[in-house]
């Protein structure tokens, strides 16, 4: 699959931020597998003790007194490190799964460099109610920033969500930011945080593996799930508006996706070493006593245990074999 990512709209696809945790014994393992090595920073970072730089803006943070580390992402440091290669974050997230790890945080980005839609269209329809979500705040601001003793203004922003929610979605002028005045530039950004984080890239990386298109419809499903633009006016029913013309152009055919939460996958070497830790002194102890019946006892116990199974038992399975079928 190629780099690029784009809907059949011309909407261009990438993710913009990511942030993580993982046990701490494979922070070097880490380091190998994005060619990157910190470099130590005099001071803690979100908690942690100790932290390092990667990538420039890119920050890796642990403590001798906890037992996972931190790793995060912003877009610069992500897009240095994946070089723009959709393929190489989703490697990451594969690994960072792999080793019993969990998103904390993950920023899918929708661009509208083709004049699909307007700053003015967004801010008006969100005023005129012309919009469906869970979400029931919004705001609507300028930015910008002081250059000396002159104001540079840089856009309006919309932003659809509370603060303290999982799942928020901005929308921002890109091309004021940038100090792009000449072209269009208008960006969807739909951050998502933990339980919704891990709970969109179980979806997105099944339909990855399906090829670019099943992805790009997936995300913008996805977008669609958090928030859709319909005309307040056309009918007292919310599932029965039509879709605004600015954004049907948009999604096209992406038919809304639920995010459903998930927490992280209890990754099965976790439960190996429990066992280790919990119950292997006293399968010696069994071992030695049945001698050459012991694996005829672990049969029975491994039918028995079985028999007792309940959906979190059947789930740790499951998301497991669909794990090692990911990194396949």
């Amino acid at each position: 699959m190629g780099t690029e990512v784009k809907t059949n709209t011309g909407v261009e696809l990438c993710f913009d931020y990511l942030s993580c945790s993982f046990p701490v014994e494979f922070l070097e393992k880490l380091y190998k597998h994005i060619e990157d090595s910190p470099i130590l920073l005099g001071h803690g970072f979100r908690g942690y003790k100790s932290s390092g730089m990667l990538f420039g803006k890119g920050r890796v943070a642990w403590s001798d007194d906890r037992k996972e580390a931190h790793l995060d992402m912003p877009a610069q440091a992500l897009h240095y490190y994946t070089k723009g290669d959709t393929e190489n974050v989703f490697n990451l997230i594969k690994w960072i799964y792999s080793v019993g790890g969990k998103l904390s945080r993950i920023d899918i980005a929708f661009d509208d460099r083709i004049g699909l839609v307007t700053m003015e269209q967004v801010e008006n329809s969100v005023k005129n109610a012309d919009w469906v979500s869970r979400a029931r705040h919004f705001r609507v601001y300028d930015g910008g920033m002081k250059e000396g003793d002159e104001i540079v203004m840089k856009g309006k922003t919309v932003k659809i969500g509370s603060g303290s929610s999982q799942i928020n979605l901005r929308i921002y002028d890109k091309a004021k930011e940038q100090n792009m005045e000449d072209q269009h530039w208008t960006r969807f950004e739909l951050m998502l945080r933990d339980e919704a984080a891990n709970g969109a890239i179980s979806l997105l990386l099944d339909a990855y593996n399906q090829g670019n298109d099943t992805f790009a419809q997936t995300a913008v499903g996805l977008l669609r799930g958090f928030c859709d633009f319909r005309d307040a006016t056309s009918d007292t029913n919310v599932t029965r508006r039509v879709l605004l013309k600015w954004w049907s152009d948009f999604v096209a055919a992406a038919e809304k996706l639920k995010i459903i939460r998930q927490k992280a996958i209890r990754n099965i070497t976790k439960v190996v070493d429990w066992i280790e830790r919990q119950v292997a002194p006293n399968l010696a102890v069994l071992k030695e006593f049945y001698g050459v019946g012991f694996p005829n006892l672990i049969q029975y116990l491994t039918f028995k245990g079985k028999e007792r199974w309940r959906s979190v038992h059947e789930n740790l399975l499951a998301d497991n074999i669909r794990l090692c079928k990911i990194n396949v």
